[in-house]
């Protein structure tokens, strides 16, 4: 298998058994494509109080980076990873990165007021880029896969990067690829996945299933989070606006006009390319193709 786990000699300090907030916590993993919702759920499952699921902070992909970099050396990768001592320095910073990360994490839950927390982590799409780091020093950690249709995702990736609709794709497929070859090795207890087209469908139920899977119990400061958020994008949620709608929001209903996207927004000759290219994940997860819708 491509992605190697080895268990830490003592994996208690994974879940931040230091006496700090994260004591007795899980590691907890968002992960998809990009424009596939893992931002709105990241979102709803923090505003549980007891758990802590960040957006984007990149500590994780960071410090992955400098340890592949410095093990490198200066001789592939520039003067400040090193001439001599970049691979006992790389060792080094791996030995450390859980100690490192797990105590950022612990500052950000003391900040944000959360005590007795259930699970800590993050979402980040380029988790694709550092899924062998996280197993290393994580490996039971608990994994949430979003599930959006591919063509929606390209279409939302295509505006957000200025990119043809057949390149957006084809770059959903390569973090899926990656995805699907990592979850493939996980054991089932370790995963759990949800669709955004159920979630936009119904909050409520679909953020209660997800919780309850993973041994969560519902609190009500995530639906009262979803009933003052369920029509705002999710990336518009800065502290000020969670906290006091201190600035004007855009609403608008996702369930129709995130929702199959697709259909309005590309051409026949477009949904057709899909079809050959990701037919297999349409498939596997349920969405028509176009072939067969018309």
């Amino acid at each position: 298998m491509l992605f190697r786990r080895r268990r830490r000699p003592d994996e208690s300090a994974a879940s931040g058994a230091t006496g700090r907030p994260l004591d007795g916590a899980a590691p907890l993993f968002l992960i998809g494509p990009p424009r596939s919702g893992t931002t709105l759920v990241s979102k709803i499952l923090d505003a549980h109080p007891r758990l802590l699921t960040t957006n984007e902070t990149a500590v994780f992909l960071q410090v992955a980076q400098q340890v592949r970099r410095s093990r490198g050396g200066a001789p592939k990768h520039g003067l400040v990873y090193g001439k001599q001592y970049h691979r006992e320095w790389a060792d080094y910073l791996d030995e450390q990165a859980p100690e490192l990360i797990e105590g950022f994490f612990a500052r950000l839950a003391e900040e944000k007021g959360k005590a007795d927390l259930l699970y800590w982590g993050e979402k980040h799409p380029h988790f694709s880029d550092c899924l062998d780091f996280l197993e290393r020093h994580w490996p039971t950690a608990r994994y949430v896969w979003i599930v959006r249709d591919p063509r929606d995702s390209a279409c939302s990736i295509a505006d957000m990067r200025d990119k043809p609709f057949r390149e957006a794709l084809e770059l959903w497929k390569r973090f899926v690829d990656t995805y699907e070859e990592f979850m493939a090795g996980l054991p089932p207890e370790r995963l759990t996945s949800i669709r955004y087209e159920d979630l936009v469908a119904d909050y409520e139920g679909e953020t209660r299933r997800l919780l309850e899977e993973l041994g969560v119990p519902w609190d009500d400061a995530v639906g009262d989070h979803i009933a003052r958020f369920r029509d705002v994008d999710a990336h518009h949620l800065a502290p000020g606006v969670v906290q006091g709608l201190r600035r004007k929001v855009q609403r608008r209903d996702f369930a129709e006009t995130a929702v199959a996207r697709h259909l309005r927004d590309c051409s026949p000759e477009d949904l057709a390319f899909a079809d050959d290219v990701v037919g297999a994940q349409l498939d596997r997860w349920g969405y028509p193709r176009h072939a067969v819708a018309s």
